[in-house]
């Protein structure tokens, strides 16, 4: 066989492993989210208030963290060492900042347009 035929045939092999196992995700996902509607698990799950108040930013958390962490990294790349247990520092770093950065655009921006829109 040739070489083309076999890569092909590999490649095919693991796309086919890949799909069964996003298909074995999906359906675990669905079980336990049709679970959770079933013993109303969802309706009352956030109980934790830090879980409740991120969820509540989690907008604002989703549009500014790209930046932030493009920020840190590149402070880190230029001014940091270049070790593991730095770079984990710089990690969590941008994970806390991005957070408190999150809040703060929730606080000053969508708290202000949500107010505004219910007008």
């Amino acid at each position: 066989p040739s070489t083309t035929a076999t890569v092909s045939a590999t490649a095919m092999r693991e796309r086919k492993s890949m799909t069964s196992a996003a298909i074995a995700v999906a359906l675990t996902v669905a079980v336990v989210l049709g679970l959770g509607r079933y013993t109303g698990f969802i309706e009352t799950w956030p109980r934790s208030r830090l879980v409740g108040w991120l969820g509540r930013i989690s907008y604002s958390l989703f549009l500014v963290h790209f930046p932030v962490c493009l920020l840190i990294n590149g402070l880190f790349e230029r001014f940091a060492p270049h070790s593991p247990e730095i770079q984990l520092g710089g990690m969590f770093t941008a994970w806390i900042i991005s957070i408190a950065a999150g809040a703060v655009f929730y606080r000053q921006v969508e708290c202000r347009f949500q107010r505004w829109f219910k007008r």
